[in-house]
């Protein structure tokens, strides 16, 4: 099939990963969306891409405006079989409308971001085949509100070709802790890591960028943003001992991409899912926890385990790649749609390689 995916600048996001794996078996072309949207997608430049909001505002046009001249003008006299996108909240359902009639094609979103971030819903009004959520509580209301199927489940996944294991070398310089994670700053996370926060015996650190009015206590353990590979090394059990999983607050019948990212690098995880226990069998496969106390205790007694720990992680690690690569969820969502169910399967990753292949 000829598939166009709408994507984006940033790396290691789902758009990337679902326009490569998607490669492996269709002819796919990637247009990136969010690069026309914004002045620039680095940290610490927000407050560019704020003035440029301010003057689209200014003049009552849409925060996508930009982006959205330059698809249509791209996309003229293009034919495509599929359309994919991702960033559902974004793209005005106008634009869908034009792009479907331009190309012919199918065209199918996937929301793979926390439900609060959906905004006021206007892809309702668009010309989507299916849309897929990571949640079941979304799908749920969405199907029962507007009497309709073309609402469905995909959870998130993996991507095997940088979501992997990875040897210690690649992980930053100081990188080994006792417990790590990566990821916003927002107060829901402070208030849930309050007492591992305050103990200082234990080395805990966040990859990313915080925000502003992040709270003292998650700002004094912030360590730069790591990526792909880089990342895999670092959260690795040969680097951090317990790779910590606080899912959103609007996790409701789902788990985060983190879940699955954990997973498929092979660490140990220690998660908070709400849905977790559907996709890894606790005790066994990860480990959960309930409210800032019990992760505490449960950091503490995995501490005192480790061969407990490499013996989660590992049985972890093949349920991921059994189970959970993009590759997978693809091939799920092409046999929930009649019309995509004869199209060319993706070809599925044997297992978790070695550290060091391919490097």
């Amino acid at each position: 099939m000829r598939i166009l995916v709408l994507t984006t600048s940033r790396r290691d996001t789902a758009e990337v990963s679902v326009a490569e794996a998607l490669s492996s078996a269709h002819e796919v072309t990637s247009f990136n969306y969010e690069r026309r949207r914004i002045i620039t997608s680095e940290p610490g430049f927000h407050r560019l891409n704020t003035f440029l909001f301010a003057g689209l505002k200014a003049f009552k046009k849409p925060h996508t405006y930009l982006a959205d001249l330059a698809l249509l003008d791209w996309i003229k006299g293009k034919r495509f079989d599929l359309i994919v996108i991702i960033p559902i909240n974004m793209v005005p359902a106008a634009v869908v409308t034009e792009i479907k009639r331009e190309t012919g094609a199918l065209v199918i979103g996937w929301f793979t971001d926390a439900i609060v971030n959906l905004g006021g819903a206007e892809f309702v009004a668009a010309p989507y085949h299916r849309i897929f959520f990571k949640d079941k509580i979304v799908v749920d209301r969405f199907r029962s509100a507007l009497a309709t199927e073309r609402y469905d489940f995909l959870p998130q996944a993996f991507d095997p070709a940088i979501h992997r294991p990875a040897p210690p070398r690649l992980a930053p310089k100081g990188a080994a802790a006792d417990v790590a994670t990566f990821g916003n700053s927002y107060p829901f996370r402070a208030a849930l890591m309050g007492p591992l926060l305050a103990a200082t015996d234990i080395r805990t650190v966040i990859y990313g960028s915080p925000s502003w009015i992040v709270d003292p206590r998650l700002r004094a353990i912030y360590q730069r943003p790591v990526y792909c590979l880089e990342k895999s090394a670092a959260m690795g059990a040969q680097v951090t001992k317990i790779a910590l999983n606080t899912n959103h607050f609007s996790e409701l019948g789902g788990v985060n991409k983190r879940s699955f990212e954990l997973g498929g690098m092979g660490s140990f995880q220690l998660t908070d899912g709400p849905r977790a226990a559907d996709y890894f069998e606790p005790g066994v496969e990860c480990v959960t926890f309930r409210g800032p106390d019990d992760l505490l205790e449960k950091v503490r007694h995995y501490l005192a385990r480790p061969d407990e720990r490499a013996a989660i992680a590992r049985r972890g690690l093949v349920r991921s790649w059994r189970d959970h690569t993009y590759h997978q969820r693809l091939n799920e969502a092409f046999d929930l749609i009649p019309e995509l169910r004869s199209a060319a399967k993706i070809p599925v990753p044997a297992g978790p390689p070695d550290p060091e292949s391919g490097l």
